[in-house]
């Protein structure tokens, strides 16, 4: 049977350098919140004894944290085992925020309750120490007051409930070389831990002098505090309320489309496993231009999942065919980030046109195409988390999707917004487009654009995008309570 572990992020709230020991390492104090970014973990426990460890992050940088917690907690039990071990990383490696420790640590917990006898708590946190600086910590999770090199953990009662913007700039910061540069004050620094203290801060800068303007830009943003995790390169800001981060996390997109940007949320533990077998599955339907893309892709961002915007599958299949391919020699795939290719070239900018709206909206009535993309978007869904957008998601697609989401907006509204998305001038014409399609997919025999039963309806006419974007993670990230009971 497989066991399936979340195992989540860290920002380092305030991080104090205090000496270089003599160890070679630094001494430090830290407060460490655990967030619910978080990588994914399957473990399968066999008779026999070896272990195999894959990872889905291609250049690991030393050794592999996960294999090494493996080793170290079987060679701790007297039995012996047959371990396979996959990680689907979604925190990024090289910012600062933990993801390799992390791992580590949600392998040591989940053996030492999968292979009786459980250890003792002490002894799990010496193997812990073992393996990393920061490995510890991930074992208490939540609100960590951290110290020495990171061996001594203890967890903050009555930490605030925050919300908290993370940026991650495309700059892979070297943990050996960062504390390398770090050089003492001269004078005494304060004892204390302010909120969006890093010592390390002046080290980053000067081994990675392009962090620089990531870093002015999340500390401009109205944020109760902001500040570097760990040894960077990530940067985050941090909110008293959901819509402000949202509202924050979206401006940060636009100013910083080179970053990857999360909004995410404290949990109370570093790792959890998950309870429900299957992959994390969330429906999003509705009508054109109600707002499904831009939800979608920011909550797949938020949730570390991948994106699938079901009508580019649509529209390259139409496209395809007003080449005169037949539908038997039209393939399409959809790469990890998105793109959409038909017979292997990336068709993703040409597809929003009126015209591929209109004719893929027609071919989306026939049942042999939809045979062909309702089983391509379902074997996406099958081997990955998985944020779907379309017309009939929830009802055809994936009809016990974990979520299901249903956004709807008046004609009028969805005009204003499709005509400034394309700078139409007059408005009226795209309106009627809108009416004659609504009335054309909603009448369907075939997969009429209706929500589905269990659906969750959000009128989006008098909400603005991280409003509406706030009220979907709200009820996705309940689902995910549910999952993960203390996160």
């Amino acid at each position: 049977m497989i066991t399936r572990v979340a195992a989540f992020a860290k920002l380092n709230l305030s991080l104090a350098v205090r000496f270089r020991r003599q160890d070679g390492f630094h001494e430090i104090e830290s407060l460490v919140q655990t967030i619910d970014l978080a990588d994914s973990i399957e473990i399968d426990v066999a008779p026999g004894d070896s272990i195999r460890v894959e990872n889905s992050l291609r250049d690991i940088q030393g050794p592999d944290l996960a294999l090494r917690a493996a080793s170290a907690l079987l060679g701790a039990k007297p039995a012996r085992r047959q371990l396979s071990i996959r990680v689907a990383k979604a925190i990024p490696a090289g910012a600062g925020l933990g993801g390799g420790s992390s791992d580590a640590a949600a392998v040591l917990a989940a053996l030492d309750r999968l292979i009786p006898p459980p250890l003792a708590l002490g002894r799990l946190h010496e193997i812990a120490a073992q393996i990393g600086s920061d490995v510890p910590l991930f074992l208490l999770g939540g609100r960590v007051h951290v110290g020495g090199r990171g061996e001594r953990v203890a967890r903050v009662a009555g930490a605030p409930s925050e919300h908290y913007v993370v940026v991650v700039p495309p700059v892979h910061c070297p943990t050996a070389e960062i504390y390398a540069a770090w050089t003492a004050p001269a004078e005494p620094t304060s004892t204390g831990l302010a909120l969006g203290r890093n010592d390390l801060l002046a080290a980053a800068f000067s081994v990675r002098p392009a962090l620089q303007r990531y870093h002015d830009a999340v500390t401009r943003s109205d944020a109760s505090y902001a500040g570097m995790s760990g040894s960077g390169s990530s940067f985050y800001a941090a909110f008293d309320d959901a819509a402000s981060a949202l509202r924050c996390a979206e401006s940060l997109r636009r100013a910083l489309p080179d970053c990857a940007v999360y909004a995410c949320r404290p949990t109370g533990v570093g790792s959890m496993g998950v309870r429900r077998g299957g992959l994390m599955r969330i429906a999003i339907d509705g009508p054109a231009a109600s707002g499904k893309t831009s939800v979608g892709r920011a909550l797949a961002r938020e949730l570390g999942c991948r994106f699938v915007e079901t009508g580019n599958m649509y529209r390259a299949a139409a496209l395809g065919l007003s080449h005169g391919l037949a539908l038997d020699a039209i393939s399409i795939d959809v790469t990890d980030n998105g793109r959409l290719l038909l017979n292997g070239v990336d068709v993703t900018d040409s597809l929003h046109t009126p015209e591929l709206d209109r004719l893929s909206s027609e071919v989306g009535t026939r049942p042999d195409v939809r045979a062909k993309l309702v089983a391509l978007q379902r074997r996406i869904a099958e081997k990955t988390d998985v944020v779907m957008e379309g017309r009939d998601i929830g009802t055809v697609v994936l009809p016990d999707a974990d979520v299901k989401l249903f956004l709807r907006a008046s004609p009028e509204v969805r005009a204003r917004r499709r005509s400034s998305e394309r700078g139409d001038k007059d408005p009226r014409t795209t309106l009627n487009e809108l009416r004659l399609r609504d009335d054309r997919d909603s009448t369907r025999a075939i997969a009429p654009v209706n929500p589905a039963s269990d659906a969750t309806i959000i009128d989006t006419d008098q909400k603005t995008l991280p409003e509406v974007i706030s009220v979907a993670s709200d009820l996705v990230k309940e689902h995910l309570r549910h999952r993960w009971p203390d996160a």
